[in-house]
């Protein structure tokens, strides 16, 4: 599984495990607390999450001109009497 989240990019084996689990992706477990996954159902997986990744991402935008404006400064005022 830690083969298998370098290649998903995945944070740790929890979550790549956890993902595969939510894509019913079957998972063979090896002793308690390890688990493996068949090479051609984590290729499938991979290349399902990048489409669907492509499809989602919204097409690029022109950066926002930046405003002119800005915070107005505030003069201090000296609240010292004077004698």
């Amino acid at each position: 599984m830690g083969a298998a989240a370098r290649r998903a990019k995945a944070g740790s084996t929890s979550t790549i495990r956890r993902d595969l689990l939510a894509a019913g992706i079957p998972l063979t477990m090896l002793s308690p607390g390890t688990y493996a996954v068949e090479e051609e159902d984590l290729k499938r997986f991979l290349q399902n999450r990048q489409e669907a990744s492509a499809e989602s991402k919204p097409p690029k935008k022109s950066p926002a001109a930046p405003t002119t404006g800005g915070k107005t400064k505030v003069r201090k005022v000296d609240r010292r009497r004077s004698r």
